[in-house]
């Protein structure tokens, strides 16, 4: 009885003190991962929009921040200029590629 009562007691004390295991919550976007407190543009429907990764409820889920995002975050391609020397380069060159490609 004694040794039952020294079990019990141990164990309740294992119990009181165990930490619970940290969950390693994350938030998804556009197929990335991203960690709690982390910002991203999110693209939707109604526009971009800034937020930020956290956690309601024990869930994790995305706040908003603003309804635009800066450009710096956005991902879209630089727009060449008509006078950009390298890219009338590289236009040059594709085009004498393929014509030496079709003559030979």
């Amino acid at each position: 009885m004694k040794t039952l009562l020294i079990s019990f007691s141990l164990a309740g004390l294992v119990a009181a003190f165990a930490s619970p295991a940290l969950a390693d919550c994350q938030c998804v976007a556009a197929g990335k991962k991203y960690g709690l407190g982390e910002v991203a543009c999110l693209k939707l429907p109604n526009g971009d929009r800034l937020a930020r990764c956290g956690m309601v409820l024990n869930n994790s889920s995305w706040t908003p921040l603003q309804e635009a995002c800066p450009y710096a975050m956005t991902e879209t391609a630089p727009i060449s200029h008509p006078h950009d020397h390298q890219h009338a380069t590289m236009a040059t060159d594709i085009a004498i590629a393929g014509t030496l490609i079709h003559q030979n």
